[in-house]
């Protein structure tokens, strides 16, 4: 009687063991599958991000380029009359 009770409570240890292990190995899957997607919407926001600051230079250099058109034009206008 003792051995099958010992057999008994190893049983029920070794379950909990292999579930625990089991759910610990499931939670880590999910986990990793996660941080994967959370990693690829931060590349996708930092692309994201890099096109708007190449936008805003664009805009900028374009601005400064017309600025020093339309002081070279008014230069010219001045000096004409």
């Amino acid at each position: 009687m003792s051995i099958i009770y010992s057999d008994s409570l190893n049983n029920e240890a070794n379950t909990k063991k292999t579930v625990q292990a089991q759910m610990q190995y499931e939670f880590d899957k999910k986990q990793m599958a996660d941080n994967v997607k959370n990693s690829e919407l931060a590349k996708e926001e930092e692309l994201i991000h890099q096109q708007k600051i190449q936008q805003q230079k664009t805009y900028t250099y374009g601005g400064i380029i017309g600025f020093a058109l339309m002081i070279i034009v008014a230069g010219i206008s001045f000096r004409a009359f």
